[in-house]
């Protein structure tokens, strides 16, 4: 099923349509749905299309040279170089349009490093005179943007590029359309927006009949999927493995990460976690007031993949058992920790709801000392805070009152208030006579604005 890429479709189409040469970059995690926009967006344009191989560099010219030939009506042409074969590319493209897709562009290049200078020296030589539109696709996250450098031989000789990412939370009833938003919201939170992932659940099924078939039972598609990932993407994968399961687990801070993984500077830690951050697989925290981020110290690590979220807090450490079939342990940890775990991504959906309708300057989380508080941030003057709760329990007063001792504690003197609840609010709330705005998670229509004080949530009112 292919969904949701309209936007990114229509700019391929677009640079299709052009009447010069295009040379395009299109990179993005692995299984984010790169080739598949491909093929959908050049449907009916019959591309030549090769998918780079980790095999030796003369297999990979002997199959790269067999899709090129096959564009030529005569038969039995071979290429015995790289030189070769990319040019004959560029002189058909000087008689006739032509597509061109090197999807695993990385893989090509890995044995055969002379590729990239070949193509250098083929796109000034041809730019005037070719209708070539070639894309550039590939999975590793370090090489494709390495190709965006200014040291690079194809620095200024691409027209475009795009970094294709996961999905968000309001395409998931297009996947699930028989689903309500708070199933949806689980969802989410083990799978993501990866469209392959999303494909994968059995739509009768319920959640943990789901887990058990794509986590847990023999043949389980996910069960080793992270796994997978960093050993496709990483030449240590078993100690960023050690990392991200440190993170998921709770050490949020650089100390805290070295120590759980044996490392006794921290400085040779960073290099890692600038890795799984290019690779989107960890991000970063900082106070939304301290200005610029790469400037602070107050700087958290989190987990930012859900599907590596979920499996490194409940797979991982019953992963024999799981080898095995056995899922006894982890529905066990499921049963008692999954509503807490589900809640992480319920805060991180409030806040991207809350930055849609608001449009403040700034949002995120805040801590100071043992205190947290879910929601802070800047609109124009205004500093706002609010509290996030995925419980089944209307929310009231106690909530409020919780929020206002955090503020008083770490010294805040807010100007406006936000409570976000899975379901609903107590009368209580709605008489209070203070800047308060109250937004709901409702099981039919999703986000649901139930008081705004000032229309603070209301963005079209500030225009």
């Amino acid at each position: 099923m292919f969904h949701n890429r309209e936007m990114e479709r229509r700019a391929l189409e677009e640079i299709v349509r052009s009447n010069k040469m295009e040379v395009f970059l299109l990179y993005g995690r692995r299984r984010v749905g790169k080739t598949a926009l491909l093929r959908n967006a050049f449907d009916y344009e019959k591309p030549l299309f090769y998918t780079g191989k980790r095999i030796a560099a003369t297999e990979q010219l002997k199959q790269f040279s067999q899709v090129v030939a096959s564009m030529f009506p005569v038969a039995g042409i071979r290429f015995e170089t790289w030189q070769d074969a990319l040019q004959a590319i560029f002189e058909l493209s000087a008689k006739e349009p032509l597509i061109v897709v090197l999807d695993e562009f990385p893989y090509m290049v890995e044995n055969a490093t002379e590729i990239v200078s070949i193509l250098q020296a083929l796109i000034d030589t041809y730019e005037m005179k070719s209708q070539l539109k070639l894309f550039l696709c590939g999975s590793s996250m370090s090489f494709m943007e390495g190709l965006l450098s200014s040291d690079n031989p194809l620095f200024g000789r691409k027209t475009g590029y795009m970094k294709l990412r996961p999905l968000s939370f309001k395409h998931l009833p297009l996947f699930f359309p028989d689903r309500d938003y708070h199933q949806l919201m689980d969802l989410y939170a083990i799978l993501g927006g990866i469209p392959l992932y999303l494909n994968l659940p059995d739509r009768p099924s319920s959640l943990l009949e789901n887990i058990d078939k794509l986590f847990i039972s023999l043949g389980a598609p996910l069960k080793e999927e992270p796994l997978f990932i960093l050993m496709q993407e990483l030449r240590e994968p078993a100690f960023y493995q050690s990392i991200i399961e440190a993170v998921a687990n709770g050490c949020h801070k650089t100390n805290e990460i070295a120590s759980r993984v044996g490392l006794n500077d921290t400085r040779k830690l960073q290099p890692y976690l600038k890795t799984l951050q290019s690779l989107n697989l960890v991000k970063t925290e900082t106070l939304p007031v301290e200005g610029n981020p790469k400037r602070t110290r107050n700087i958290r690590y989190i987990v930012q993949d859900p599907l590596f979220r979920f499996w490194y807090y409940f797979i991982f450490p019953y992963f024999e058992d799981v080898e095995r079939g056995e899922g006894n342990r982890v529905k066990s940890k499921l049963d008692g920790q999954f509503a807490s775990f589900v809640a992480y991504e319920f805060e991180e959906q409030a806040r991207i709801a809350i930055k849609e309708l608001a449009q403040p300057d700034t949002i995120g989380r805040y801590w100071k000392a043992n205190e947290e508080i879910d929601i802070y941030g800047r609109k124009g003057r205004a500093i706002f805070v609010g509290e996030v709760k995925w419980t089944n329990k209307r929310v009231g007063m106690t909530l409020l009152t919780e929020l206002k001792r955090k503020c008083a504690s770490m010294g805040l003197a807010p100007d406006h208030t936000l409570l976000v609840s899975k379901n609903g609010f107590e009368p209580s709330l709605f008489s209070l006579n203070e800047n308060l705005s109250l937004l709901s998670f409702d099981k039919v229509e999703g986000w649901k604005i139930e008081r705004d004080d000032h229309a603070f949530l209301d963005s079209r009112e500030h225009e």
